[in-house]
C-alpha cells in the first residue's frame, strides 16, 4: 500500500508533455516552498482557519483533525524540499537550492523561526525513511553526495536558513525605523488624556496665582523605554495601548499628586459614619462660599441609598461639590474650604537644555506638554548610557526612549482651614469614628 503511494507521488513529480520539462503544479525554487509553508502553518492566515471543512481527509473528524491535515499538508512541503534536489538546472535563472528571499516583517520572520524546528523534523524523518526516499529517487541525498557536489545537505540546509533569519531578525530589530505615523498617534493620545486630567481640576484651582508665602508640590513628567516594535509600521505582535500607556501613568500621577496636597494641607479631620457625614457638614454651617472636593466618594451612594435630602452630584443645599477618584495616600474623603483658600494649578515652563538635549516637541497650546521618541540605536552616547541600567547593549538598542515632559506646580497659601471628613469603614480603619458632638461649628 506504502509503496503504491510513494509510485504515485514520484509519478506527479515526473509527468510533463513540456521539453524542456516544465512542471505548472510543482515550486521551481526554495522561495515558493518555504513562503507558501509558512503562510500555510501561520496561525494568523485566515485563508486556512479550519482546514478540515476545506481539505477533508477520508475517516478523519473531530477536533484533531485540524492538526493532522496539516501535519500531512506539511509533511508534502518537506517532500518537496527534498525535490528541489533532483532539479537540474537548464536555465542560468533556474536556482533550485538557493535560499528563499527572507520575508520583510518582524512577524513574517519571527513565523519563519518557529517553524523551521518542526519542517527540520519532517525532514529528517523522510530522509530516515528507505522506502520513501527510494521509491521517489531521493536515496542519492547523503552527506557524503552533498559535500562532493558542493551542496548543502537538506538538514544543514535548514540550520544555515535559521542562522540567517536569527540575523535578520536580530538585525532588523536594532535598525527597524520608527513610522511617523506612529509618533503623531502617541502624541495625540498623550496630549488628549494629560489635557483632559489637568483641565478636570480648573474647577479646584484658583483662577489667579497666590502672591506671598506659599507651600509648592511638583508633579513632573514620565520617560520609558519601550520596544521599537511598537513604533514600527508593521509591528511583530500587537502592542495594547503602546501610545496611551505611559500617558495613562502620568495622568494618575497628576490625580494622585494634586490629591495629596488636600491631604498634607487639612487642619482637622473628622471620621466619621456614613449616615453622619452630611450631618457633620450642617454642623459645620459652612455656605457656598465654601466647596467640597471629594475624593473616592461615591455620592451616588448618599443619593440613591441613604436619601440624603438637597444632595445631588454637583451640589449638597448649594455648595459645590467636585468629585474624583481616590488614590494610595486619599480615599474616601471630602475636603471643605473655602474657594479663597483653594490651590493654584499650573503647569511651569521646560528649560530649553532639557528641550533640545531629549528633542522634546510642545504639542499642546493650552498647558506646557512635551513630548519625544528617541531611537537608542541613534541618539547621543549620554542618553544611551543614561538608560543602561543593567541591560545589555542590543537590547537597549531595540528600544526607543518615551518621555512625556511637563511640570504641574500645585501652589498653595501658607495657612489655611481645610476640612478632612473621611468615611468609617470597619474593613479599613481601627478604633472608632468620631461623635457628632465632636465637630465644631465654623466661625
Amino acid at each position: 500500500m506504502y509503496k503504491n503511494r510513494y509510485s504515485c507521488i514520484k509519478q506527479i513529480f515526473e509527468y510533463t508533455t513540456s521539453h524542456p520539462p516544465k512542471y505548472e503544479l510543482l515550486p521551481d525554487s526554495m522561495s515558493d516552498i518555504f513562503h507558501f509553508y509558512n503562510e500555510f502553518r501561520d496561525p494568523y492566515e485566515m485563508k486556512y482557519p479550519w482546514i478540515s471543512s476545506q481539505y477533508p481527509f477520508p475517516d478523519l473528524r473531530g477536533m484533531n483533525s485540524d492538526y493532522v491535515i496539516k501535519k500531512w499538508i506539511s509533511s508534502y512541503f518537506a517532500v518537496l524540499f527534498l525535490r528541489q534536489y533532483t532539479i537540474a538546472p537548464y536555465l542560468i535563472t533556474m536556482k533550485p537550492l538557493d535560499f528563499p528571499a527572507l520575508p520583510k516583517t518582524q512577524s513574517e520572520i519571527k513565523n519563519w523561526i518557529d517553524g523551521l524546528d518542526f519542517f527540520k523534523k519532517l525532514v529528517s524523518e523522510h530522509l530516515n525513511n528507505k522506502e520513501l526516499i527510494s521509491s521517489m529517487n531521493l536515496d542519492f541525498i547523503t552527506p557524503e553526495w552533498s559535500e562532493s557536489n558542493h551542496k548543502k545537505h537538506p538538514l544543514d540546509f535548514i540550520d544555515s536558513l535559521k542562522e540567517k533569519l536569527l540575523n535578520e531578525y536580530q538585525q532588523n530589530a536594532i535598525t527597524i525605523p520608527i513610522s511617523k505615523e506612529k509618533i503623531a498617534q502617541f502624541e495625540n493620545s498623550t496630549k488628549e488624556i494629560i489635557e483632559k486630567r489637568i483641565n478636570s481640576f480648573n474647577k479646584v484651582s484658583r483662577k489667579a496665582d497666590i502672591s506671598g508665602e506659599t507651600d509648592k508640590w511638583y508633579v513632573n513628567g514620565q520617560r520609558m523605554l519601550q520596544s521599537k516594535d511598537a513604533f514600527s509600521e508593521n509591528p511583530e505582535v500587537h502592542h495594547i495601548d503602546f501610545d496611551s500607556f505611559l500617558a495613562s501613568v502620568l495622568s494618575r500621577n497628576i490625580s494622585d499628586g494634586i490629591a495629596s496636597t488636600f491631604f498634607y494641607k487639612k487642619s482637622e479631620t473628622y471620621l466619621l459614619k456614613q449616615e453622619d457625614i452630611f450631618k457633620a457638614i450642617d454642623k459645620l454651617n459652612i455656605n457656598n462660599e465654601y466647596l467640597i472636593v471629594s475624593f473616592g466618594i461615591n455620592i451616588e451612594h448618599y443619593i440613591n441609598y441613604l436619601k440624603i435630602p438637597n444632595l445631588s452630584l454637583q451640589n449638597y443645599k448649594d455648595i459645590e461639590i467636585h468629585s474624583y477618584n481616590g488614590s494610595r495616600l486619599v480615599d474616601s474623603s471630602l475636603f471643605l474650604l473655602k474657594k479663597t483658600d483653594l490651590p493654584f494649578i499650573s503647569t511651569k515652563a521646560i528649560e530649553k537644555v532639557q528641550i533640545d538635549k531629549y528633542s522634546l516637541d510642545k504639542i499642546s497650546d493650552s498647558i506646557n506638554l512635551y513630548t519625544s521618541i528617541l531611537d537608542l540605536n541613534e541618539t547621543s552616547e549620554e542618553i544611551f548610557n543614561e538608560n543602561k541600567d543593567g541591560k545589555e547593549e542590543d537590547e537597549i538598542r531595540k528600544s526607543v526612549l518615551m518621555s512625556i515632559i511637563i511640570s504641574t506646580e500645585i501652589k498653595w497659601k501658607k495657612n489655611v482651614n481645610v476640612i478632612n471628613l473621611i468615611e468609617y469603614s470597619k474593613y479599613r480603619q481601627k478604633g472608632l469614628p468620631n461623635n457628632l458632638n465632636e465637630i465644631a461649628k465654623e466661625e
